[in-house]
């Protein structure tokens, strides 16, 4: 009853704590309402709110994204549009949908490199590897928040740095080198305290390497301090993650109801805001839970629940999909790559062109100077340093024209590379195809089994509840029918036993023997009853 009212109380959090939640959004409410004009104000406005709503309300998140957008695009405004596509992908990855996630943060990725929007690159590049860390490619993910911290730490964006140790400790975390995940909580912590920013988080963060090295008094200490801060902020997907954390130190310090009791909480919460991942997450725990409990029958239920919200996260389809976008990009960048270099190549060339011309013209003015000199001066001694200087410069012009070769071969060889790593993508591509296919035929299959045996479960069923009711009625019988001849036999048994008159005697085995014939009917008529009710089960066993 307790976990009951609990969870009531949970699901109603959103309504106790609406005004109280964020009062930067309801400033920015309040400013989009005043502000009807249709420029990059209105669009800044709309992007902020989709930021600061992309945890608690992901749908608000969405709607204010697109609309942002949609406005960007009438007016021509390039760095509003990449906003949007980041904050669209945000809105997406809060409710574990990563291939849309990826999608959009890769389009707002293109437009940031293309217009070198370096603040929302470092932005976005940090955003994909949270959607690689939650496909569990954790040395990608590190990868990507490491490059993002990189450039956030150029731009002294100390809150972006903030956030991005944050996440490349979780996957040092994840990748079980928890020495290295401690020491990014920890400078993440330092650094947010400060602002305050992800203060909660860190804490949570902390004790989960703590309670992973079994050091469960620290994890609990660094528990509490993130769950009073969490809980403060009313913000409900770190109340969940908190929550879930304390659930699982409480089952392995034996404390199971009150394991139980918070994890019920934590999904109660992520239920309420749709956070698939954390509540995914906390229906494995509930049936560990319930597991240690010895209630298999829950432990099942809750088994079930979290495999679907797994296989809904994460099925092959959404892999394969995102590994198709992932190898779409990289091939774009090698374009992007090749046209940069090709680019360069042309300015070099186009350089080395003017170069020789100019050192044609020069060489040919000195001789004409020097022809003129000659015509003027003829001296031996004047006509032997005009040959030297002629030399010293042809020598300069062959020079170059060997540098100018050799570049040209290195172009070739150059463009041979790019093609051959086109072609390798390419065929990357089909296999993804191929393997896109086998995978649609095995789930046909599957779904064509899993109908064939609900088929042949129904008519199992209906074979056990005939011979059900033929036992039944056979009980029936036994209780209310055969008891009575029987009793009138024992009695009349006794009763010849008792009594030494032999007409008497008569009459009892006259009595004895209308008994017995009427316990015989019973027999007959308790065999047909059961003869029936068999064959008709094997006769439903054989059509099946």
């Amino acid at each position: 009853m307790k976990i009951v009212w609990l969870i009531g109380l949970i699901y109603c959090l959103p309504l106790l704590s609406g005004h109280a939640q964020n009062r930067y959004a309801d400033s920015l409410k309040h400013e989009l309402k005043n502000h009807l004009q249709e420029d990059t104000i209105r669009i800044k406005i709309l992007n902020d709110l989709a930021f600061e709503k992309h945890f608690s309300d992901p749908t608000s998140c969405l709607q204010y994204s697109l609309e942002a957008r949609k406005l960007s695009q009438q007016i021509n405004y390039s760095r509003g549009v990449a906003l949007s596509y980041r904050h669209t992908g945000l809105a997406f990855w809060t409710q574990a949908l990563f291939s849309s996630a990826l999608e959009a943060f890769y389009k707002g990725l293109k437009i940031s490199d293309s217009l070198n929007f370096r603040q929302i690159k470092a932005d976005i590049t940090g955003n994909i590897g949270l959607i690689q860390n939650g496909m569990g490619h954790y040395k990608e993910a590190l990868k990507s928040f490491q490059t993002s911290y990189e450039m956030h730490h150029l731009l002294n964006n100390r809150r972006r740095e903030v956030v991005m140790l944050n996440n490349i400790g979780d996957c040092y975390f994840n990748l079980n080198l928890y020495s290295e995940a401690l020491k990014a909580y920890n400078q993440s912590l330092s650094l947010g305290e400060s602002m305050p920013l992800l203060v909660e988080t860190n804490c949570r963060n902390i004790g989960n390497v703590y309670e992973a090295q079994g050091d469960y008094k620290k994890a609990a200490e660094f528990y509490e301090r993130a769950k009073l801060t969490g809980d403060a902020k009313k913000e409900k997907r770190e109340m969940t993650l908190v929550r879930k954390s304390m659930a699982s130190l409480y089952l392995k310090q034996g404390k199971k109801e009150l394991a139980e009791e918070t994890a019920l909480e934590a999904a109660a919460i992520a239920k309420s805001g749709n956070y698939r991942a954390p509540l995914r997450d906390t229906y494995f725990l509930l049936s560990k839970i319930a597991e240690s409990r010895q209630d298999y029958k829950l432990t099942f239920n809750y088994f079930q629940r979290a495999t679907a919200y797994k296989d809904s996260i994460q099925n092959l389809g959404e892999v394969s999909r995102i590994a198709s976008m992932q190898s779409d990009y990289d091939l774009q960048l090698k374009q992007k790559e090749i046209d940069f270099l090709t680019k360069e190549s042309k300015l070099k060339r186009s350089e080395l062109t003017r170069s020789y011309i100019l050192l044609i013209v020069s060489a040919l003015a000195i001789i004409l100077l020097l022809l003129y000199a000659l015509t003027i001066i003829k001296n031996f001694k004047y006509h032997k340093a005009i040959n030297l200087l002629l030399k010293d410069r042809n020598s300069k012009i062959l020079i170059q024209n060997n540098l100018l070769n050799e570049q040209k071969e290195e172009m070739i060889t150059l463009n041979d590379e790019i093609i051959q790593q086109r072609e390798t993508a390419t065929s990357q591509r089909d296999i993804l195809a191929e393997k896109n296919k086998l995978i649609e035929k095995l789930n046909i299959e599957l779904s064509s089994m899993n109908y064939n045996l609900e088929k042949l479960v129904e008519e199992r069923t209906k074979v056990l509840e005939s011979q059900n009711k033929a036992l039944m009625e056979y009980a029936f019988i036994n209780a209310h029918k055969l008891r009575s001849p029987v009793a009138n036999i024992l009695g009349l048994i006794n009763l010849i036993e008792l009594n030494d008159i032999l007409e008497d005697k008569n009459q009892l085995i006259t009595y004895l023997k209308k008994a017995s014939i009427e316990l015989d009917s019973i027999t007959r008529s308790i065999g047909s009853a059961l003869d029936i009710g068999l064959n008709s089960s094997d006769q439903e066993e054989k059509t099946t």
